[in-house]
C-alpha cells in the first residue's frame, strides 16, 4: 500500500509540472491563508506560492475548453443531425427550426432562450430556477485546515481503483436517459445549495464591509478637512518661521496619525470573517470534486445520448478544476481590506 501511495503521488508530481491534472493535486498546493492579513507586509512567499498555482491551473482550465470547444464546433453539424433524430429529446417546431439554423446566425441571448425551453422541455426546469437555488439557504487553524485537504486528497486517491472509472463508466450506459437527466439536476441542487452557503457569506461579509467603508469616510473626513485648513493657511503665511513649522508639522503629524488608526482599524474584524469564510471553504471543497466530476460524467453522457458526439476526456474534471480556480482567485484577495502597512502606508488597497 504504501508503495502504491509513493507511486501516486511520483505520478502526481510529473502530471502536474508537464501536463493537466486532478483538481486535488491543484487544491493541495495552495497555501494557506494568511495568518494575519492585516498586519503582515512581507507577502512575496505567499503570492509567489498562489500565482504558480493559478497560472497552471487557468491554463489547465482554458487548455481543456479550447480543446471541447473546438472538438464540438468540428462535429456540430453531426451533433445536430443527431439531436433531430433522438426520439427521446422533446423539441417543439419552433425549437427544431432554430436547431436547423447555424449557429452564426443565432445572438448569445437566443442561443440562451433556445436552451432553456429545452431545459424546461426535457428535464422540467429553466435555468431561472436553477439560479435560484443559489440564494437557498469555530475558528479554524488555516495551516492544519490545509494539511487535513492534503491528508483526505491523499486517501481519496490512494482508495481509488484503477478500474473504478471503467465501471463508473458502464453503470453510466445502463442507465436511461431520464434517470440521467435527473441524477445531473439533483447534483447540481445539491453543490449549488452548498455553494450558496459562502456566496451568502461572502456578500454579507461584502455589504458590512461597503458600511464600514462609508463610516470611516465620515469619520476621517473632517480630520482631512482640518489638515487642508492647516496646510493651506501655512501656505499662504507671509512671514513663517522655523519654529512656527514646527508646530504646523507636529498638528500635521498627529491628525495624520489619527486618519490612519481610523483606516487601520477597518481591517481586522472584516478580514477576520473574510479568512473564517476561507478556512471552513477548505473543509468543504474536497468533499465536491466528487459531485462535480459525476455532474461533467453525466453531462457528456447526456450529450452523447441525446446528440451521438461524446466530448473529449478534456471534458472531465473541468467543474472541479473550475471551483479550485475560484478558491484560488479568493485567497488572492485575503488583504483586499487592508489600507495601510505597519509603516503608514496610506495607499487605499481595500473596499472599493
Amino acid at each position: 500500500m504504501k508503495r502504491f501511495i509513493l507511486v501516486l503521488f511520483s505520478f502526481s508530481f510529473v502530471s502536474y509540472i508537464y501536463g493537466q491534472q486532478d483538481a486535488i493535486v491543484y487544491f493541495q498546493r495552495l497555501p494557506a491563508p494568511m495568518a494575519d492579513p492585516c498586519n503582515i507586509d512581507s507577502t512575496r512567499l505567499y503570492f509567489s506560492q498562489l500565482d504558480t498555482v493559478s497560472i497552471r491551473l487557468a491554463k489547465d482550465i482554458k487548455a481543456r475548453e479550447m480543446e471541447v470547444d473546438q472538438y464540438m464546433k468540428n462535429h456540430d453539424q453531426e451533433m445536430k443531425a443527431g439531436m433531430m433524430k433522438n426520439p427521446g429529446l422533446n423539441l417543439t417546431p419552433e425549437m427544431a427550426a432554430k436547431m436547423k439554423q447555424d449557429n452564426k446566425n443565432l445572438s448569445p441571448e437566443q442561443k440562451k432562450q433556445l436552451a432553456n425551453q429545452m431545459m424546461q422541455q426535457n428535464m422540467n426546469a429553466s435555468m431561472q430556477e436553477v439560479q435560484k437555488l443559489k440564494k437557498d439557504d469555530k475558528p479554524v487553524d488555516s495551516v492544519a485546515a490545509m494539511r487535513w485537504a492534503k491528508a483526505y486528497g491523499t486517501e481519496k486517491m490512494a482508495d481509488q481503483q484503477p478500474d473504478q472509472s471503467k465501471i463508473e463508466a458502464e453503470q453510466l450506459k445502463s442507465k436511461s436517459l431520464a434517470d440521467l437527466s435527473k441524477e445531473h439536476f439533483d447534483l447540481n441542487t445539491k453543490l449549488l445549495a452548498g455553494g450558496g452557503k459562502y456566496t451568502q457569506l461572502l456578500d454579507s461579509l461584502q455589504k458590512d464591509a461597503d458600511s464600514a467603508w462609508t463610516e470611516l469616510q465620515r469619520q476621517i473626513a473632517p480630520v482631512q478637512a482640518e489638515m487642508d485648513t492647516i496646510m493651506s493657511q501655512w501656505g499662504r503665511e507671509p512671514n513663517k518661521t522655523e519654529a512656527e513649522g514646527q508646530r504646523v508639522d507636529a498638528k500635521v503629524k498627529a491628525l495624520k496619525e489619527i486618519i490612519y488608526n481610523r483606516k487601520k482599524e477597518y481591517c481586522p474584524p472584516l478580514t477576520e470573517r473574510y479568512t473564517g469564510i476561507l478556512k471552513d471553504m477548505i473543509y468543504y471543497l474536497p468533499r465536491t470534486f466528487k459531485d462535480n466530476d459525476r455532474i461533467d460524467e453525466l453531462y457528456i453522457e447526456i450529450t452523447y445520448r441525446r446528440t451521438g458526439i461524446r466530448m473529449p476526456d478534456a471534458a472531465k474534471g473541468l467543474s472541479s478544476l473550475k471551483a479550485v480556480k475560484n478558491f484560488a482567485d479568493l485567497l488572492s484577495e485575503v488583504q483586499k481590506f487592508k489600507l495601510v502597512g505597519k509603516e503608514g502606508d496610506k495607499s487605499e488597497i481595500g473596499s472599493e
